[in-house]
Formats: structure tokens, C-alpha cells, sequence
């Protein structure tokens, strides 16, 4: 999306540099980052059982749509001092069905906190097994000290819809 849309599809990234220990910035380019396909193997639509509850479900693939409505969710189940679990969060938006029938986002996460625990390492594990998307780590050089180390990387809606600094600019 940022590189059909953006002529220049850098992203600089501030980082605590942990040679120097100073607080540096790192540039790099789309090409840089490594994606990880879903293997074609991975069958989606395959009901898979819980070994504890016996529940049957279907996963599906994460949409951008996605970022807006669990940001939504989040807000809603916040009220009244409850907090929300972004890990389980993640995992219940990725559930398509419980025992064959569509479910809220909200429904998928109260399942996901009420399920037994090795039924929810289970889910998370077979989750963690599409390994899709960006990996999470870069290995980046610092621009104050030149050293290079690996440091996390996550996009947020700036990446996709980055701010201009007008005040930097005048």
C-alpha cells in the first residue's frame, strides 16, 4: 500500500542504540524487510479440535479492515476499568468460526480468557504456525556510532498514512 501510493517509500524508525547507548534513527525501504508467505499446506478452512474442550474451529487471514475494528473493540471493552489482552485480541480476530458458527470479535476474546489453558496454548501455537507477514526484527546500523544490532520493527497506521512535519518545512 505505501509503495503503490507514496513515491518515497522509506520509513525512518527511532531506536535506542544499545552499542552507544544513545538515541539514533534508522532509514530503510520496503525492500528491506522480509516477508514470510503462508505455506501453501496450510489449510484454513480445515476444522481444527481443541484437545481439552473438544470445541471445533476455523481461523481465517487478517485483513486491513481488521486494525480499525479490533482498535474499536478495544475502546468498547475498556469501559468500566477492564483491560484488553492485544495477544488474545489477536488471536480471537483470526478465529472465523466456533463449533461451525460465526461469532462477535467480542464472543471470540470472552471464549479465548474462558478456554482451559492448554486448550489456549494450543490455539496460539497452531496460530503462531501460519508465520505470516513481517518478520518482527531488522538488523539496523546506528547513525551515530555505525554499529548494527537487530531491532524490533512494528508498523503502525503512520506507516501506511505518514505524518509531514509542515513546521519543519517552513
Amino acid at each position: 500500500l505505501r509503495a503503490n501510493t507514496y513515491k518515497d517509500s522509506t520509513y525512518t524508525m527511532k531506536f535506542d542504540c544499545p552499542k552507544c547507548k544513545k538515541d539514533s534513527e534508522y532509514n530503510f525501504g520496503l525492500d528491506c524487510l522480509v516477508v514470510n508467505e503462508l505455506d501453501d499446506a496450510v489449510d484454513l478452512d480445515k476444522e481444527f479440535e481443541l484437545p481439552q474442550s473438544k470445541t471445533k474451529l476455523t481461523f481465517r487471514l487478517p485483513v486491513v479492515e481488521d486494525e480499525r475494528r479490533l482498535e474499536s473493540f478495544s475502546v468498547k471493552y475498556s469501559t468500566g476499568g477492564r483491560v484488553v489482552d492485544q495477544e488474545v485480541l489477536a488471536i480471537a480476530n483470526v478465529i472465523a468460526t466456533i463449533n461451525g458458527s460465526g461469532s462477535s470479535i467480542m464472543q471470540k476474546y470472552e471464549f479465548l480468557i474462558d478456554v482451559p489453558p492448554g486448550d489456549y496454548a494450543y490455539v496460539e501455537s497452531y496460530v503462531e504456525s501460519f508465520d505470516i507477514g513481517i518478520d518482527s526484527e531488522m538488523m539496523v546500523t546506528c547513525n551515530k556510532c555505525g554499529g548494527t544490532s537487530p531491532v524490533g520493527i512494528t508498523f503502525q497506521k503512520e506507516f501506511f498514512l505518514p505524518k509531514f512535519d509542515f513546521a519543519r518545512h517552513t
